[in-house]
């Protein structure tokens, strides 16, 4: 007798699935809880779950910290870099740069939350503090991928008014899309007009600069940690460019001679 042939079928292996891409701000819970990595990652692509957290989280304090201790980190490394300018006291861009920013972003902590209240955002302090630290967080993640730009200039260039310049144009396009984070953050929690908003945005940019020259020098040296007269920004970068284009006259009109003496 002829045996059949077994015609069961044989169990197929699993499909592959593809997952389900979360939009970036839909208020979801935090996956794998609200560490710093866990932070950086939201931050970069689902700014929703971060609002969740802080809002709706079993622990908005955690996720406050870790978003304080991204900005820091972030600052220190764009002020590191940024140290290998002068060649010594690298760490004085550091500690001037990381401590200025977070300066500039507590005192302006309640005028942001009298703003989002004008706004229409019924939201508490802790909360208004969060999102204002989510702002910082991102801006200082920019500002750590700038580090190789800043690096590669700064150790092919002596111009100090040109370092100054990238920096600050730097400083302007990463701030930019943290204020684009915190206005989608906005309208996500109701906000019904972003005009104050805004208002806020420019006195922030504007006390960054000024915190940015009352810390100075950044870049360079001086006898002292801190400057000893008071200078508004805009004055402080006209006077460098005047100061480094007099230079240039000089030696321009020193003999070659006498400059190989």
């Amino acid at each position: 007798m002829n045996e059949t042939p077994d015609t069961s079928e044989q169990p197929q292996p699993p499909r592959a699935t593809i997952p389900v891409k979360r939009k970036p701000h839909d208020m979801t819970p935090m996956d794998g809880g609200p560490g710093v990595g866990n932070s950086i990652a939201s931050l970069l692509k689902s700014p929703g779950s971060i609002l969740y957290e802080l809002i709706n989280g079993a622990r908005p304090g955690h996720i406050g910290f870790s978003l304080a201790l991204v900005t820091v980190l972030g600052l220190a490394v764009f002020g590191g870099i940024t140290g290998t300018f002068t060649q010594s006291e690298w760490w004085a861009p550091l500690v001037k740069i990381t401590g200025g920013a977070l300066f500039a972003a507590l005192i302006c902590l309640p005028s942001l939350y009298i703003f989002a209240a004008l706004s229409g955002m019924a939201l508490q302090i802790r909360a208004i503090a969060g999102i204002l630290f989510s702002t910082t967080g991102l801006t200082a993640l920019l500002l750590a991928g700038f580090t190789p730009l800043v690096w590669v200039f700064g150790q092919s260039t002596g111009s100090i008014s040109f370092i100054g310049g990238l920096l600050i144009t730097v400083w302007l396009v990463s701030l930019f899309f943290g204020m684009n984070l915190l206005m989608k953050c906005a309208r996500a929690l109701g906000m019904t007009d972003s005009m104050h908003l805004w208002v806020w945005c420019f006195m922030f940019l504007l006390v960054t600069l000024q915190v940015s020259c009352a810390i100075r020098p950044i870049l360079g040296k001086a006898d002292t940690f801190l400057p000893q007269e008071k200078k508004f920004f805009l004055q402080h970068w006209a006077d460098n460019l005047n100061r480094e284009s007099g230079n240039k006259r000089t030696a321009a009109a020193v003999p070659q001679e006498k400059r190989d003496d």
